[in-house]
């Protein structure tokens, strides 16, 4: 398995300890970004996704799961990604 695999099968804490010891993390930001929207808590998948957004700005995924979780916030931003 490799490691994007592995990554893929983190959970929530193993996200949440991953960004403490290294906080520009994108994949985590994005991975637990996603996580967050999934259950609902979209003011903080917002936070993570944005913040993914700023350190990978030409990410496609990064641009559509920040893009989604704006437009379900109703924050107008979402037109810009």
């Amino acid at each position: 398995m490799s490691t994007n695999d592995q990554a893929a099968f983190l959970t929530e804490t193993q996200l949440r300890d991953r960004l403490k010891a290294s906080p520009d993390d994108a994949d985590a930001l994005l991975r637990l970004g996603w996580l967050r929207l999934q259950f609902g808590d979209y003011r903080e998948a917002r936070d993570l996704l944005l913040k993914a957004h700023v350190l990978q700005p030409r990410s496609v995924l990064v641009r559509i799961y920040a893009g989604r979780t704006l437009a379900d916030c109703g924050d107008l931003r979402a037109r810009d990604l």
